[in-house]
């Protein structure tokens, strides 16, 4: 379990997945190959069967939880580039790759993937020594009139204290459509002691975004703020302890 990853497929009669966030995962598919005969399916949650253990997939059974993404190959190869990000509303997803029996495997049946985890939803508190976070924007979510804000709480294992937090930006754009758009989004770092002190600060009208903001405290609080009228067109980062 972890907060993002990659991992490529290889050709099997049932390959399973399971991805595990603190926050609702967003899935994004990328050079996927399927042989006559494969299926490449998604679903929300950790199992794929109804009141099944961790890590069950469907299979050859029939009864499974409704599936939020699924591409087969059936006379020809299926190949797609990319697929659209899928927005899970989970914090954990299944995959599963199955190939039955006349499946030609000497072609190849792959794909590659990456998750983040994030969404704008009120509080989230993330206690992973490292791992992603994002609005959901790169989803297509239109962001108006949020108030969000992410706690990086780091866990060390036993005996090691946080000496430090840093916190890299992918992207990071407040649109600005009118006048009376304000929209805010701001770091915060937060010491041993509780004190708090401001790292950064980005307006809708301000447009000098780092790459990366370093804290020395033990804990960093990241806050995005959007106005009725604005759409923010949000952030993707990562962070290390």
């Amino acid at each position: 379990a972890g907060s993002s990853s990659s991992f490529s497929s290889a050709s099997y009669s049932e390959c399973i997945w399971v991805l595990e966030s603190s926050q609702s995962t967003n899935l994004y598919l990328n050079d996927i190959v399927l042989a006559p005969g494969s299926t490449l399916t998604v679903y929300p949650g950790n199992t794929a069967v109804p009141g099944a253990p961790k890590g069950t997939g469907r299979g050859g059974g029939t009864s499974h939880v409704p599936a939020i993404y699924s591409a087969s190959a059936t006379d020809s190869t299926y190949s797609l580039k990319a697929a659209s990000p899928i927005r899970t509303g989970n914090t954990s997803v299944l995959i599963e790759l199955t190939m039955s029996s006349d499946t030609d495997r000497s072609n190849g049946t792959l794909f590659t993937a990456n998750f983040q985890a994030g969404g704008c939803k009120a509080s989230a508190i993330l206690p992973d020594a490292l791992g992603v976070l994002s609005d959901g924007s790169s989803t297509g979510t239109t962001l108006r009139s949020v108030t969000c804000s992410w706690l990086l709480d780091p866990m060390l294992t036993t005996g090691k204290e946080v000496t430090g937090i840093i916190l890299v930006l992918n992207r990071l754009n407040l649109y600005k459509r009118y006048t009376s758009d304000v929209s805010t989004f701001r770091v915060w770092q937060i010491d041993k002691d509780g004190t708090k002190t401001s790292l950064f600060y980005l307006g809708s009208t301000t447009y000098d975004v780092p790459d990366t903001i370093v804290s020395t405290g033990t804990q960093m609080l990241i806050e995005l703020r959007t106005s009725g009228g604005g759409t923010s067109k949000g952030f993707d980062a990562k962070y290390y302890a």
